[in-house]
């Protein structure tokens, strides 16, 4: 009977504990749905983290066969929870250096003429930078610049193809040109003149 009582006495302390161990677990998983964080979320998730800790310190101590699984569990769980932020906040710092050639590449893609070695420019960019340790999210950026590199290289072969094609126009119109001269006939060689200039 003193036994069950002493059960009895503990079971609400026992419930806090576990409950304290659940909130941080339920916590890591929300973390594991996540790819990164940004430097002032991760400073404010290890807020979060020491005050789990300091509210773990102020429940009662039990005896230790129920003491140490809790205790075990709950500081397993937020020494995950700290490497989780860790490693979320490396994915954020790698991404930024590569967003922001997404975005140099995506800039490029709504001008009307692309710079010459601009490809190979961001693709040289690119290699250099480190990449995110989430091999999932290594992926997406992957399949996003790829995808745009192939867009910008449509844009430079119709680039290309347009200035052939005016070079072409040109050569034609001066050819015309000088049979104009030939003829003396100066009005048809101005406005051949024009157009070369445009």
């Amino acid at each position: 009977d003193d036994w069950q009582n002493k059960l009895d006495s503990l079971k609400p302390f026992v419930k806090a504990k576990e409950s304290q161990c659940v909130l941080a677990e339920s916590f890591l998983t929300q973390l594991n749905q996540r790819q990164r964080l940004s430097d002032l979320e991760a400073k404010e998730l290890g807020e979060t983290l020491d005050i789990f800790h300091q509210d773990w310190d102020q429940l009662e101590l039990l005896p230790e066969q129920f003491e140490a699984p809790l205790a075990n569990r709950f500081h397993q769980t937020l020494s995950h929870l700290h490497e989780r932020i860790d490693f979320l906040k490396k994915n954020s710092r790698f991404t930024a250096g590569l967003e922001k050639i997404i975005h140099k590449a995506e800039t490029q893609l709504q001008k009307p003429h692309l710079d010459t070695g601009l490809i190979e420019t961001l693709t040289n960019d690119w290699e250099k930078q480190k990449q995110p340790e989430d091999p999932q999210l290594k992926e997406e950026y992957q399949k996003q610049f790829s995808r745009l590199i192939d867009q910008l290289r449509l844009l430079e072969t119709k680039q290309k193809q347009n200035q052939e094609d005016a070079l072409k126009k040109i050569h034609t119109w001066l050819c015309r040109i000088e049979t104009s001269l030939e003829q003396d006939q100066l009005n048809d060689s101005d406005a051949l003149q024009k157009e070369i200039r445009k």
